[in-house]
């Protein structure tokens, strides 16, 4: 018998991290022995923050004929998570580890990072209707970084990626999905921006860009776009709160760090 559970604990384990988009959370259900225990309305309050910036599309709407978007579409068919037939509105997340270090300004892990504002949050279908994602148009105010020599749009405007979204639903019901931690970039707000051609679920790709993480600085002030590990990673706490120019500060210092540790 003792055998019989280890080998069903080791199985769920490599399953866990075998699987890149793992539904953990539906509706509201929550850990059934929190420590410490939080406060139900707080957490939905919390919820509700993170999720009103998210933008929604519906899944009859056609999918979009022209080859570049079919071809951002078709990376994110493999993972099925969308179901149509649901019958009440709720919350769906996934579950990934997607910060590859515990760094607050994962300056090596960017290809681009910039200053700028949100000019544009829309939501797209994967080419199969699998899943959804969002794609983030970002007026660049001003470049830190551009390993690559990437050729913004106009000059002035950069797109990435991100998972999730909210579907409507056939049904008339809504789902909302999103990678654990992960926030969503408000319409008009500004952010220091970490980008990325390379994605945790899906692997290096050539073209396109993900959204690692990102700041957002208002009224002088820095607040996390993101909170992974539960809100206990330095992305989420280091800087919240603080000082903007300390931000732009150390991310100047540490960008000629990073350049300095390059091999000659």
């Amino acid at each position: 018998m003792v055998k019989k559970h280890l080998f069903l604990v080791i199985a769920l384990v490599v399953f866990a991290l075998a699987t890149p988009f793992l539904i953990i959370l539906q509706g509201q259900t929550a850990d059934k022995n929190p420590s410490p225990t939080p406060d139900p309305k707080s957490s939905q309050r919390s919820l509700d923050d993170i999720k009103k910036n998210f933008p929604s599309v519906e899944y009859t709407s056609e999918l979009a004929g022209d080859e570049s978007r079919k071809a951002k579409s078709a990376k994110y068919d493999k993972y099925k998570v969308l179901n149509p037939e649901i019958t009440e509105d709720g919350n769906e997340m996934s579950f990934g580890h997607w910060l590859p270090n515990a760094s607050p300004l994962p300056v090596t892990d960017s290809e681009i990072i910039v200053l700028g504002r949100v000019s544009s949050v829309a939501a797209y279908l994967s080419s199969n209707k699998n899943s959804v994602y969002s794609e983030v148009t970002i007026e660049i105010e001003k470049v830190f970084k551009n390993s690559k020599n990437d050729e913004f749009e106009g000059g002035k405007f950069v797109t990435a990626e991100r998972d999730g979204g909210i579907v409507i639903f056939p049904t008339g019901f809504k789902m909302w999905y999103l990678v654990l931690g992960q926030g969503m970039p408000k319409l008009g707000s500004k952010y220091i921006f970490f980008l990325t051609h390379e994605y945790a679920f899906y692997g290096y790709k050539e073209k396109d860009l993900f959204l690692l993480t990102a700041y957002e600085l208002r009224e002088g002030r820095v607040y996390p776009l993101d909170s992974p590990d539960g809100g206990t990673h330095p992305v989420a706490t280091f800087y919240k709160g603080k000082d903007e120019t300390l931000l732009i500060s150390d991310l100047k210092d540490a960008l000629k760090n990073s350049k300095k540790a390059l091999p000659k």
